[in-house]
């Protein structure tokens, strides 16, 4: 018999040739489909040399995958796409994902589960935290420290002077490092109506990084940002300075027809002030603060008591002038003029005469104040307002 068989002298003395075993030597064995167990062996060659190996070597355990340390040879340069069916072992609650609404972010609700917060969205400009109802509580943002370092909470709202980011430029003076805007709807829209702003003092450099504080508002009827306050880097109100002003005539000016009470057009801040430039020196309405200030008139920044002395200097009356009159008129922001008049009877003198008047009065913000001046006695007996006449106001507090 020719030999077709494999008997044990072969086996032990390693002379088994291919001759000697049969074509169908792996395919006649029954197949394995599942089942492995670590005591499973297969038989390799090593280098040539025919070895036995633990199933266990080739298959990954729980406490590799725990630990991170699968050897990187068991895995493929390009991993084969995986199917969620050959997934099996995962915790009964499954890592779940709920929610509707388009850039929700995800929070943990629970062991191995997650939930799209509908009121938490992030579209790649804002970060919303929305709250609706009318019993629903106020929308905010905590932010706690626990600790006895003295180190609290922090907001850092950080600005570069730079497009690219990541790149440290130093800041330009004047410029905004953050802004916290108060916003509301108008017209079917959120719309920007008070800014609290950091914003530099100086040129960022080596020696100094000085800083201020602006807040803005918008003025009543106006779609207008203001800024309305200002501390300096000293911790100073910059702005609004405290409201002062001393305006001349820079020509002399007649009065009206008898007995009115003329608007006296001081139009001059030559040798005096206008310390914020709330005071209308013009002939034409003025825009300031978004507010239209007519000529020759002062708009009262902030409400408070204010100090006004007005000084008229009256040349050109008649013997038949009886009296003279120096008033401050107080025009409130929509609202109906109010008159604080001085009268000195001057009994036909036609000399001329310096009539001062000085008063305090509470202005509300945004009013606007005038000093107007007139004669009364015989028809055409009016006076001539001289230069050398002044009006004068500063915000005492």
């Amino acid at each position: 018999m020719a030999q077709t068989t494999i008997q044990g002298t072969f086996l032990g003395d390693g002379t088994v040739t291919g001759a000697k075993i049969g074509a169908d030597f792996i395919s006649a064995q029954t197949a394995l489909d599942s089942g492995l167990a670590t005591t499973d062996e297969i038989i390799v060659s090593d280098a040539g040399v025919i070895k036995r190996m633990d199933i266990s070597v080739l298959t990954l355990s729980a406490a590799q995958l725990t630990s991170g340390t699968i050897p990187d040879a068991r895995f493929p340069a390009t991993l084969p796409a995986i199917s969620g069916a050959n997934l099996t072992n995962l915790p009964a609650s499954g890592a779940t994902l709920s929610g509707t609404t388009n850039n929700t972010i995800v929070t943990v609700t629970g062991s191995n589960a997650m939930i799209g917060e509908s009121e938490l969205t992030y579209d790649g400009t804002d970060f919303k935290l929305m709250k609706g109802g009318a019993s629903a509580t106020g929308a905010s943002l905590a932010i706690e420290t626990y600790n006895d370092g003295g180190n609290p909470a922090r907001l850092r709202l950080r600005a570069s002077h730079n497009d690219t980011q990541g790149t440290m430029t130093s800041n330009i003076n004047d410029y905004p490092l953050g802004f916290v805007q108060f916003e509301g709807v108008q017209s079917g829209a959120f719309q920007r109506s008070a800014v609290i702003r950091g914003e530099t003092a100086e040129a960022w450099d080596a020696n100094g990084r000085g800083s201020k504080m602006s807040f803005y508002t918008t003025p009543n009827n106006t779609n207008t940002e203001t800024k309305a306050m200002e501390i300096g880097e000293h911790g100073a109100t910059t702005l609004p300075t405290q409201p002062a002003f001393q305006v001349y005539l820079s020509s002399d000016s007649g009065t009206g027809q008898n007995g009115d009470i003329d608007k006296v057009p001081f139009n001059s801040t030559s040798g005096g002030r206008d310390q914020g430039g709330y005071f209308n020196t013009t002939g034409s309405n003025e825009t300031i603060r978004g507010i239209t200030v007519l000529p020759y008139q002062f708009l009262a920044p902030v409400a408070g008591f204010y100090l006004l002395t007005c000084y008229i200097v009256f040349a050109g009356q008649g013997s038949g002038t009886d009296r003279a009159t120096v008033a401050f008129d107080v025009v409130p922001n929509g609202g109906s003029m109010v008159r604080y008049n001085s009268r000195h009877a001057i009994n036909g003198i036609t000399n001329e005469i310096r009539l001062p008047f000085s008063m305090v009065v509470y202005v509300a913000a945004n009013a606007q104040i005038r000093c107007s001046a007139g004669t009364y006695g015989a028809a055409n007996q009016q006076a001539t307002r001289k230069t050398g006449s002044w009006f004068s106001g500063i915000l005492l507090g």
